[in-house]
């Protein structure tokens, strides 16, 4: 270290990915901004489809088997107790934070909280409800989260077993992430005033922090001729863009966004729709337009042309937190129209950056739709949304916003622990425990990789993930997706 120079900050993100799907995006791209700002950062995961070599698997291979196990019995995330042992690991030893993202994946034993809690200051960014919840991600306007879950409507759904222990999570839970003392971070405001309906969670600090987006690389630098012409779409012909993970999740939105591109199409000559993500040509069929349909992007450029190809994005999703693909849209130029539902109404200025329309209307959808096209006011909206977004969610705010959270979690569990070091000295028995568990000797391998360079896919929007899809239950039956999983009582498995 060279002398008078402060010493870098070391953070270990603890994430189900950290490339690829909402949660893992964010985290990587935090990632590799905080690594901008001189921190070290790490990360534990439940499955590393890009090859990181700064991520490390969470769980262990001799507890799959328990995992496994457990979940069948309906405890998906009590399984992996080698999280217990993480004091042993060199990566968390060294950390001065850890900052968590999604906890469920069977990756980890919600059990351990609390230790880690005892021995490192923690962030945690909510990317969804689970942590409010009897363990369902999206309560789809249900309201049981609110007193105790039990007999939940969702089982079965991701990242819900088929055996109900919603009532045992829903108690259990906010006790466990109550005794680790984490400060909270929600993307929203919408999911803070959902964090404080939860009495052991409402005592826990909580910061809204917007997620961020690259606006370098998602720019309105290409023409939407040019853009169109990649997807081999007509240059001139109107179009529109509707963009997400899984086509087959009823939650998306899928029939209520074709029913309202089919009625516009009736009033808009010659439109045309670009879909991009797993069943999109399925849904492009379906819809009865001409235009294109990509099963899904692995390359950030490729990904800002297709947003760029819109004259709109259209995003119909009935449930959300706070969705990369509003960001990404509003920067490549492309204004948006969306349900109001969770933060989606705190993306998008009304009339301004883009149209929202109430939950579930079709014909509000469709008449949104065709005033972005037909509108006078409507012009503006491309250079309002590009510069909303370099207002509220550019990453030099947001990366600064995260600085001050972990430099706020060092003091307050200083204060707590007076006298102790945050990093933790390693004795020869505890390093002989990693040796024998094979993390000692990855952390070793993994470290001379840190300085090779990554291809692209494993640093952009929607990353490649290994081939052969896994089938999943998603609300609307089998689908493919990033959250894949087999059942009853298997782990999950990336695509």
């Amino acid at each position: 270290m060279t002398p008078g120079k402060p010493e870098a900050l070391r953070v270990l993100m603890v994430n189900a990915y950290h490339t690829g799907g909402g949660a893992g995006r964010v985290s990587e791209q935090l990632g590799a901004w905080l690594r901008a700002e001189g921190c070290d950062v790490r990360a534990y995961v439940r499955a590393n489809p890009a090859g990181d070599p700064s991520c490390h698997r969470g769980g262990h291979w001799r507890l799959d088997g328990l995992a496994a196990r457990l979940a069948a019995a309906g405890l998906p995330e009590l399984g992996q107790l080698a999280s217990l042992l993480w004091r042993f690991r060199p990566e968390f030893a060294d950390a001065d934070v850890l900052h968590w993202h999604n906890l469920h994946g069977e990756y980890l034993s919600l059990l351990a909280l609390p230790l880690w809690g005892c021995e490192k200051p923690i962030v945690w960014t909510l990317h969804d409800m689970w942590p409010l919840t009897g363990n369902c991600a999206t309560p789809m306007g249900c309201q049981r989260w609110r007193r105790g879950c039990g007999h939940c409507p969702l089982t079965g759904v991701y990242p819900m077993s088929p055996v109900d222990r919603s009532r045992l999570y829903r108690w259990l839970k906010p006790r466990l992430i109550a005794a680790a003392r984490p400060r909270l971070v929600t993307p929203s405001r919408w999911l803070a005033e959902r964090v404080a309906a939860v009495p052991q969670l409402a005592r826990l600090p909580v910061r809204v922090i917007p997620h961020a987006v690259d606006t370098l690389a998602f720019n309105a630098s290409t023409s939407r001729r040019d853009a169109r012409q990649r997807w081999g779409l007509p240059p001139d012909s109107p179009t529109v863009i509707m963009a997400g993970a899984n086509w087959s999740d009823p939650k998306k939105g899928a029939a209520e966004g074709v029913a309202a591109v089919r009625a516009c199409a009736a009033r808009i000559s010659g439109l045309q729709l670009l879909i991009v993500g797993a069943g999109a040509d399925q849904l492009l069929s379906r819809s009865g337009l001409s235009g294109a349909a990509v099963p899904f992007i692995d390359r950030r450029a490729e990904l800002v042309l297709a947003y760029r190809a819109g004259d709109v994005c259209l995003f119909p999703s009935r449930a959300e937190n706070y969705p990369l693909t509003v960001l990404e849209a509003q920067a490549c130029g492309t204004p948006v129209v969306a349900f109001n539902v969770g933060g989606v109404a705190e993306q998008i200025v009304d009339g301004v950056t883009g149209r929202l329309v109430d939950d579930g209307s079709v014909g509000a959808l469709t008449d949104a739709l065709r005033s972005v096209f037909e509108s006078r006011e409507a012009a503006g909206m491309p250079t309002a949304a590009r510069a909303w977004v370099e207002q509220h969610a550019s990453p030099a705010i947001v990366t600064r916003a995260y600085l001050e959270e972990y430099r706020a979690a060092i003091a307050a569990w200083r204060r707590r622990h007076p006298g102790r070091a945050v990093r933790l000295r390693r004795s020869a028995l505890a390093r002989a425990i990693a040796a024998r568990l094979g993390w000692e000797h990855l952390a070793v391998a993994d470290a001379a990789q840190l300085s090779a360079p990554r291809s692209e896919s494993a640093s952009t929007g929607k990353s490649a993930r290994p081939a052969g899809p896994r089938a999943i239950l998603t609300e609307g039956g089998s689908g493919r997706g990033d959250d894949a999983r087999t059942w009853p009582g298997g782990l999950p498995c990336p695509r």
